[in-house]
Order: C-alpha cells, then structure tokens, then sequence
C-alpha cells in the first residue's frame, strides 16, 4: 500500500500489483481523523491496510463515500 498526500492532508491511499491499480482510496486528514472520499477497486484489501495506518497514526476514521468498482 502507498500512501500520497500532500501538505494540506488530502491524497490517496492505494495499491498496485502488476504495474496496475487495483484498489483506490482518497483521504483527507484533518487533525486526528481519516476522512475517506472515495474508494474503488478491491477495497476489502484497502480497507485492511487503511486501519493499519489508521493504528499506527492513532487516527479516527470516517466514511464519506459509497464503494465503486475500479475501472479499466
């Protein structure tokens, strides 16, 4: 998993296998929450390594967005 955010908070959580990506996650981070956007792709494998993060970073998550399959 890759995590891509830039100075305000705002990105992407991720994953690629095989040079493509299969799971898309975009988060915002505000103080001590994880807010999440978006998702798409094979989130049950994202959303394992966002909780992880979400541990380590001792962050609350919130869900603002419905899953959507990824498209080629």
């Amino acid at each position: 998993m890759e995590v891509d955010l830039d100075k305000d908070g705002k990105g992407a959580l991720y994953i690629d296998e095989g040079g493509k990506r299969i799971a898309e996650m975009l988060i915002g981070i505000n103080g001590k929450t994880l807010i999440v956007f978006n998702c798409h792709g094979q989130w049950k494998k994202l959303l394992h390594e966002l909780m992880k993060y979400a541990q380590k970073h001792q962050l609350k998550v919130m869900q603002h967005c419905v899953y959507q399959p990824l498209k080629d």
